[in-house]
């Protein structure tokens, strides 16, 4: 994500829908920044996070860090069982 310019944030919200496979979630992630190039290897590790099996917007209090570029990579999966 590209924010219109540089900012300060505290504050990860996510959504742990999925489009993917059926009953698969995403599990732990990552929150990187950058400023001003992320093309350059400038990002910087904010906050790794687990994700609960609740699919209600999650909401996490992350180090305050400034950036203008955001990434949230998945680590790592979960599927969701379902009893027959």
């Amino acid at each position: 994500m590209r924010l219109p310019a540089l900012s300060r944030f505290n504050t990860a919200g996510l959504h742990p829908g999925s489009d993917g496979p059926d009953g698969e979630r995403a599990k732990d992630i990552s929150v990187y920044t950058a400023d001003p190039f992320p093309t350059m290897g400038g990002w910087k590790l904010v906050a790794q996070l687990q994700l609960t099996r609740d699919p209600a917007d999650q909401v996490f209090t992350v180090t305050p860090a400034d950036g203008r570029f955001i990434r949230v990579v998945i680590t790592s999966a979960s599927r969701l069982m379902r009893l027959a």
